[in-house]
C-alpha cells in the first residue's frame, strides 16, 4: 500500500508516491497466468476516474466497495459466473480511506487517509463517515480482522509522514465494551516497513508484507502472542494484500500475495513453497474475496478477480460479512494458544458443538434463494452460539456477528426505524433473539447433527476456564 502523506492537492500527491504508481500506458490484466486460474478485470480506470485504487471490502449482497486516493470511495457490483462485465461503478463520496474491513458487528471500518489518521465506520450508502471517528490518530495503512476476538489489526505509521511503519497495532473494545475503542500496539520490528496484514481465517497466525524499510520484500508470520514463526525473504516482489487458501479447498495450506511489482504469490504456510502465479500485471495493491470465494485484487487503475478451475477457493477474515462468520466459527473451534490464556488454552468449542457451528455458520451464508431456510439456519446458529456461551469472552465476536447476520439478506428488511439495512447498532438494539438451543428443533440442519450422537460430557459449553 502506498505511504501515506499530508497532500496540498494532486501534483503533491503523485510527487509523494510516484514510485508507487510508475505511470504506463496500457493498464492490463496479467500477461502470464498459471492456467489452474482465469482472469477477469471487472472494473477499470472508467470506473474509479484515476489511478490509486486501494482499498477494498465486499458487502453481503456482492457489491465490492473501493477505496480511491485521488477520487475517493466507490461502489459496483460485478456479476457471477466466468462473465467479466459489470455495472458502470458509483461514487459515493470524496472521502478517501486507506485500509478497510468489516468487522465482526458488519460494520465498514476504513483508516481516514486525510487529517490526523483517524478510523471510522463508514456508511456503505454514501462513503461518509457514519458520526465522529471510532478512534482519533491511528494512521493505519492496512487494516485486518482477527477473527477470534473481532479486534481490527493495523500496520501503522508513526505520523502522518509515514517515517516509519515498523508497528502493527490492535485496536479493541469496538463492540459496546466498557470504555470504547482503544488502541494498543502488538509487535514492533525495526525497519520491516510493514503494509498488507492478514489473519489467517483459524485465527492462529497474522501474516505481514514488509514493503520498505530494511526488511523489505520479506513477508513475516506472527502467532497469537506476537512472536515471529516466519520470516520469509521474497526479493523483487513489494508484497501487499495478502489472503488465505479457503481449508476443504485445494488452496488450504497456502496464502496468496498481491504485489506491487505485478504479480501474484501463492506462498506455503511454512515458506517451503513459492511460486508466482500471475506476472505482467499492474500495480498490486490491496486484496478481498467475493462472495463466491474468488480473488480480487486492487491493481492502481482497476480491480481484477482471479478465479480456480480447479475448485481452490481463498478466505479473508474482514473482507465479507460471511467471511467474518465462517471465520469466526473456524477459530472458535480451533484451539489457540496465546495471550488470551487468562480465558482459555485450547478452543472454545469442541466436539460435537463444533461440527454443529461450522456447519451452520456456512449455512447461514448462503444467497438469499430460499429465505426460510437461511433464516432458519441463521436463528438456530445464534441459539447455539447462546447456549454455548461459556464464562470466557471468546464467542463474543462470533455472537455480534450471527446477531449482525441476520439481516444481511436482501429479503429481509431491517427492523422498523431503521434507516439502513446495515445499520447494526440500530438492528441489535430493537431485535430480540431467541436464547434457548432445542434439538427437537425442526430445523433439518440440526436434526441430522441429533442423530448422529448425543453430545459428550465435554461438548456442551466448551473448555470453561
Amino acid at each position: 500500500m502506498k505511504r501515506r502523506k499530508a497532500i496540498g492537492s494532486i501534483v503533491l500527491f503523485f510527487a509523494a508516491l510516484v514510485v508507487g504508481f510508475d505511470a504506463q500506458p496500457g493498464w492490463s490484466t496479467f500477461s502470464i497466468l498459471a492456467p489452474t486460474y482465469t482472469q477477469c478485470d471487472i472494473a477499470d480506470t472508467t470506473h474509479f476516474g484515476g489511478p490509486a485504487v486501494i482499498g477494498i471490502v465486499v458487502l453481503p449482497d456482492g457489491t465490492v466497495l473501493v477505496s480511491n486516493l485521488v477520487t475517493g470511495i466507490w461502489s459496483f457490483k460485478p456479476t457471477t459466473g466466468t462473465s467479466c462485465t459489470t455495472s458502470a461503478a458509483q461514487k459515493l463520496s470524496s472521502h478517501r480511506y486507506l485500509g478497510m474491513a468489516i468487522g465482526s458487528d458488519g460494520q465498514v471500518y476504513a483508516n481516514d487517509f486525510e487529517g490526523t489518521g483517524d478510523v471510522y465506520i463508514v456508511d456503505p450508502a454514501t462513503g461518509n463517515p457514519i458520526g465522529g471517528p471510532v478512534l482519533v490518530g491511528v494512521f493505519g495503512l492496512a487494516m485486518a480482522l482477527d477473527p477470534l476476538t473481532g479486534n481490527l489489526y493495523v500496520s501503522s505509521c508513526q505520523s502522518n509522514s509515514c517515517a516509519t511503519h515498523d508497528t502493527i497495532r490492535y485496536i479493541y473494545g469496538l463492540y459496546g465494551a466498557v470504555g470504547g475503542p482503544q488502541i494498543a500496539d502488538w509487535v514492533t520490528v525495526p525497519g520491516a516497513g510493514f503494509d498488507g496484514v492478514a489473519w489467517s481465517c483459524d485465527g492462529t497466525r497474522l501474516v505481514a508484507a514488509s514493503l520498505l524499510g530494511t526488511l523489505h520484500d520479506h513477508i513475516l508470520q506472527f502467532d497469537r502472542s506476537g512472536n515471529t514463526v516466519l520470516d520469509l525473504s521474497v526479493p523483487n516482489t513489494k508484497p501487499d494484500g495478502v489472503a488465505f487458501g479457503k481449508e476443504g479447498t485445494p488452496f488450504a495450506g497456502y496464502f496468496f500475495v498481491n504485489n506491487e511489482t505485478g504479480t501474484v504469490s501463492k506462498i506455503k504456510n511454512d515458506g517451503s513453497t513459492n511460486l508466482t502465479i500471475a506476472s505482467g500485471g499492474n500495480d498490486g495493491d490491496q486484496v478481498a474475496v467475493d462472495t463466491q470465494g474468488n480473488l480480487l485484487l486492487t491493481q492502481s487503475t482497476l480491480v481484477t478477480r482471479l478465479s480456480s478451475t480447479i475448485g481452490g477457493q481463498w478466505v479473508l477474515p474482514g473482507s465479507g460479512l460471511c467471511a467474518v462468520l465462517g471465520c469466526g466459527a473456524e477459530a472458535a473451534t480451533t484451539p489457540q494458544i496465546d495471550h488470551y490464556t487468562d480465558y482459555y488454552n485450547g478452543a472454545c468449542v469442541s466436539g460435537l458443538n463444533a461440527s454443529l457451528l461450522l456447519t451452520l455458520s456456512q449455512s447461514a451464508c448462503s444467497d438469499c434463494a430460499s429465505c426460510s431456510t437461511l433464516n432458519q439456519a441463521r436463528s438456530t446458529l445464534l441459539s447455539l452460539i447462546n447456549s454455548l456461551d461459556p464464562p470466557a469472552t471468546c464467542l463474543d465476536s462470533l455472537k455480534v456477528t450471527a446477531s449482525t447476520i441476520q439481516y444481511s439478506c436482501p429479503c429481509n428488511p431491517p427492523p422498523q426505524g431503521c434507516a439502513l439495512q446495515y445499520c447494526n447498532s440500530c438492528i441489535n438494539s430493537k431485535t430480540r433473539f431467541p436464547f434457548v438451543f432445542d434439538l427437537e428443533s425442526p430445523d433439518p440442519i440440526l436434526q441430522a447433527f441429533s442423530r448422529k450422537k448425543g453430545p459428550s460430557a465435554g461438548d456442551m459449553g466448551g473448555p470453561r476456564r
